[in-house]
């Protein structure tokens, strides 16, 4: 397979530029034009960049090779900046949240051969990546019939223990805005419930611990 960098032009409701992001072609992309493929949407931890994504692919090529999972496209989400949790920022900064989901995932259905559908998209993440993975698959059912939630903090910042509290440290003043009413608003627990009918019985998820 081969894999390369791209941008995507972001609208002037988000943040009105380009955005790069990575993406990986399977090994018979070029050759086989009257294929569509899934894509797995790939969310890297706190503090990594698109180069980040690296390992997966590796893993994923090597999977494809061996014929143990079907061909699929893997895109490598640029966090913007990292510690946003993959929602817009409170202060309206960073809204990787409406990148993704309005410019990201059009853009890439439009210019690369997809399933554009749900049972097509799958969003994954590790750590923060983790949390990203959850929020979004569960706010945006209808988008994602696949979603993995690798080591994710999903421990609220209003526990005082010292793990949640270390980890919420840096993000809940950046991603949150220190506002506890915002991060219940945008909490997987939250949206898992509001939209439980929409994930029940239709969307396959995983949580692995760290």
């Amino acid at each position: 397979g081969d894999w390369s960098s791209d941008v995507c032009s972001s609208d002037p409701d988000t943040i009105n530029g380009d955005v790069n992001y990575r993406i990986y072609f399977p090994p018979d992309y070029e050759r086989r034009q009257d294929l569509r493929y899934p894509v797995l949407y790939v969310l890297p931890a706190s503090g990594q960049t698109t180069l980040s994504g690296a390992e997966v692919v590796r893993r994923v090529d090597r999977a494809i090779r061996a014929s143990r999972i079907s061909p699929m496209l893997v895109v490598i989400v640029n966090g913007l900046r990292g510690n946003t949790m993959y929602c817009d920022s409170r202060d309206g900064k960073f809204p990787v949240e409406s990148v993704i989901v309005k410019n990201l995932i059009p853009h890439v259905g439009a210019t690369y051969r997809t399933i554009a559908s749900r049972e097509g998209r799958a969003v994954d993440g590790f750590s923060m990546g983790g949390f990203g993975a959850a929020h979004l698959g569960f706010k945006y059912p209808d988008l994602f019939g696949v979603i993995s939630i690798m080591a994710p903090p999903l421990l609220g910042p209003q526990l005082k223990q010292q793990l949640p509290m270390q980890a919420w440290s840096r993000l809940f003043p950046m991603a949150m805005g220190s506002d506890m009413e915002y991060f219940l608003a945008n909490d997987p627990f939250t949206l898992a419930e509001k939209n439980a009918d929409k994930l029940r019985d239709r969307t396959v998820i995983r949580i692995v611990c760290h």
